[in-house]
C-alpha cells in the first residue's frame, strides 16, 4: 500500500515536471513571438518612415528648382555665390528637418566632353583631351598615368572596341572579378571612373572635386566663372593649354592670383560678355596670355546646372541624396540625375 501511494506521488511529480516545462516553453514561444511582432511593426514604420522620407526629397527638388526660376526672372542675369538661392537652408517639418544646398554645378571639367556624341561614331576630342592630361598634370599626377587615364576614359566614352594606345577596351576588363565590359557611353557620376583602366579610389577622391559628369552636349569645359575660388586654379590653368607651347599658358599660382582679382559686379550679366571678361583678368596678371583661353572654353555668368544636396531626418529614418538640376529657363527646370545614399 505504501509502494502504491509513493508510486503515485513519483507519477504526480512527474507529471507535474511536464506541465511546468511545457508552460516555460509556451512562455518562451510567446515571448519570441512577441518580439517577432514588435520587430515586424518597427521593420515596417522603419519603411513608412524612409519612403516619407523619399517623399521630402522630391519636394525639395521641387522647391528648389521652383526657388531658381525665380531667380531667372531677376534683372542682372548673372548667378553668383552670394545669390539667395546659393545659401543653405533648414526647413523643420513634422517629425524630423530638411537641411538643403544648392550649388553650380558648372565650374568643372565634364568629363564627357571627351568625346563628341553629336557625331554617329563618338569622336574624340583632341582639345578636350590635351585639356585633360594638363588638369591631370596640375594636380600632380605622373606622365603615364595621364597618358593612360585620359586614353583609357575615351575608350570608356566612345562607341567603337578599338582600343587607343594606353587606352582600354573590353579585354582589359574581362579578367577582372567579375569580368564586365567597357560602358561604350556617357557617364552619370563620377564614381563610375573606378571602373576605368587606372583610375584608382585614392585618383578619384583627388579630381572628383574638378570634375564632372554633364550632358554630352555641354561640351568639356563651360563654367560659370563667378563661382571660379583658387582652389579651381588648376582647372583655370588648364583652359589655357595651348597647341605651341604644349602646356597652359598660365600657372596654377598665375590662375589662382586671376580668380582673386575678379571685375567689379562680376561676370556676365549687363557688365559685359563673361569670357572677354575673364581673358581680360588673365591679360592683367599675364600680359603676354590675354588670349589664352581655349577656343573650346564656354564661360559664362550663370549656370545651366546646379547640384541640390538634401539631409533629410524624419523620425527613424534618415536620408541623404544628390539631385543635378537644369535649369533652361524662368519656365523649365529638370532634375537630370538624382542619387540616394543608404538609410543610416
Amino acid at each position: 500500500m505504501n509502494a502504491l501511494k509513493a508510486n503515485r506521488r513519483r507519477q504526480g511529480g512527474a507529471a507535474l515536471l511536464v506541465v511546468l516545462i511545457l508552460v516555460a516553453t509556451m512562455s518562451a514561444l510567446a515571448v519570441a513571438l512577441v518580439d517577432d511582432q514588435i520587430f515586424a511593426v518597427r521593420r515596417t514604420l522603419n519603411l513608412s518612415a524612409r519612403e516619407q522620407a523619399i517623399w521630402h526629397v522630391h519636394g525639395a527638388e521641387d522647391l528648389a528648382m521652383g526657388v531658381l526660376k525665380l531667380h531667372r526672372l531677376q534683372p542682372g542675369g548673372v548667378d553668383a555665390p552670394a545669390d539667395e538661392w546659393a545659401k543653405p537652408r533648414t526647413f523643420p517639418i513634422e517629425g524630423g528637418a530638411i537641411a538643403a544646398r544648392l550649388e553650380d554645378a558648372t565650374t568643372c571639367f565634364n568629363v564627357n566632353g571627351l568625346v563628341d556624341f553629336q557625331e554617329g561614331d563618338h569622336v574624340v576630342m583632341p582639345d578636350a583631351v590635351k585639356m585633360y592630361r594638363a588638369l591631370l598634370a596640375n594636380l600632380g599626377v605622373d606622365e603615364e598615368t595621364r597618358s593612360i587615364l585620359a586614353e583609357a576614359t575615351v575608350d570608356w566614352l566612345d562607341t567603337d572596341t578599338d582600343e587607343r594606345p594606353g587606352g582600354a577596351e573590353d579585354g582589359a576588363y574581362g579578367d577582372a572579378e567579375p569580368p564586365y565590359r567597357a560602358a561604350n557611353r556617357p557617364i552619370y557620376e563620377i564614381e563610375e571612373l573606378r571602373s576605368v583602366r587606372g583610375y584608382t579610389p585614392r585618383l578619384v577622391s583627388l579630381l572628383a572635386p574638378f570634375l564632372c559628369a554633364l550632358p554630352v552636349q555641354e561640351g568639356a569645359v563651360r563654367i560659370n566663372a563667378n563661382f571660379l575660388r583658387p582652389r579651381h586654379a588648376a582647372l583655370l590653368s588648364a583652359m589655357t593649354f595651348d597647341d605651341e607651347l604644349q602646356r597652359p599658358a598660365i600657372t596654377v599660382d598665375e590662375a589662382a592670383r586671376v580668380i582673386s582679382n575678379p571685375p567689379p559686379g562680376g561676370y556676365g550679366g549687363p557688365a559685359g560678355d563673361a569670357k572677354s571678361q575673364l581673358a581680360q583678368a588673365i591679360g592683367a596678371v599675364v600680359p603676354n596670355a590675354q588670349g589664352s583661353l581655349n577656343d573650346i572654353v564656354e564661360v559664362k555668368g550663370d549656370s545651366l546646372y546646379y547640384r541640390l544636396t538634401t539631409s533629410i531626418a524624419y523620425y527613424e529614418a534618415y536620408v541623404e541624396a544628390s539631385a543635378l538640376i537644369r535649369l533652361e529657363s524662368s519656365s523649365s527646370a529638370s532634375v537630370f540625375t538624382r542619387r540616394l545614399e543608404p538609410a543610416s
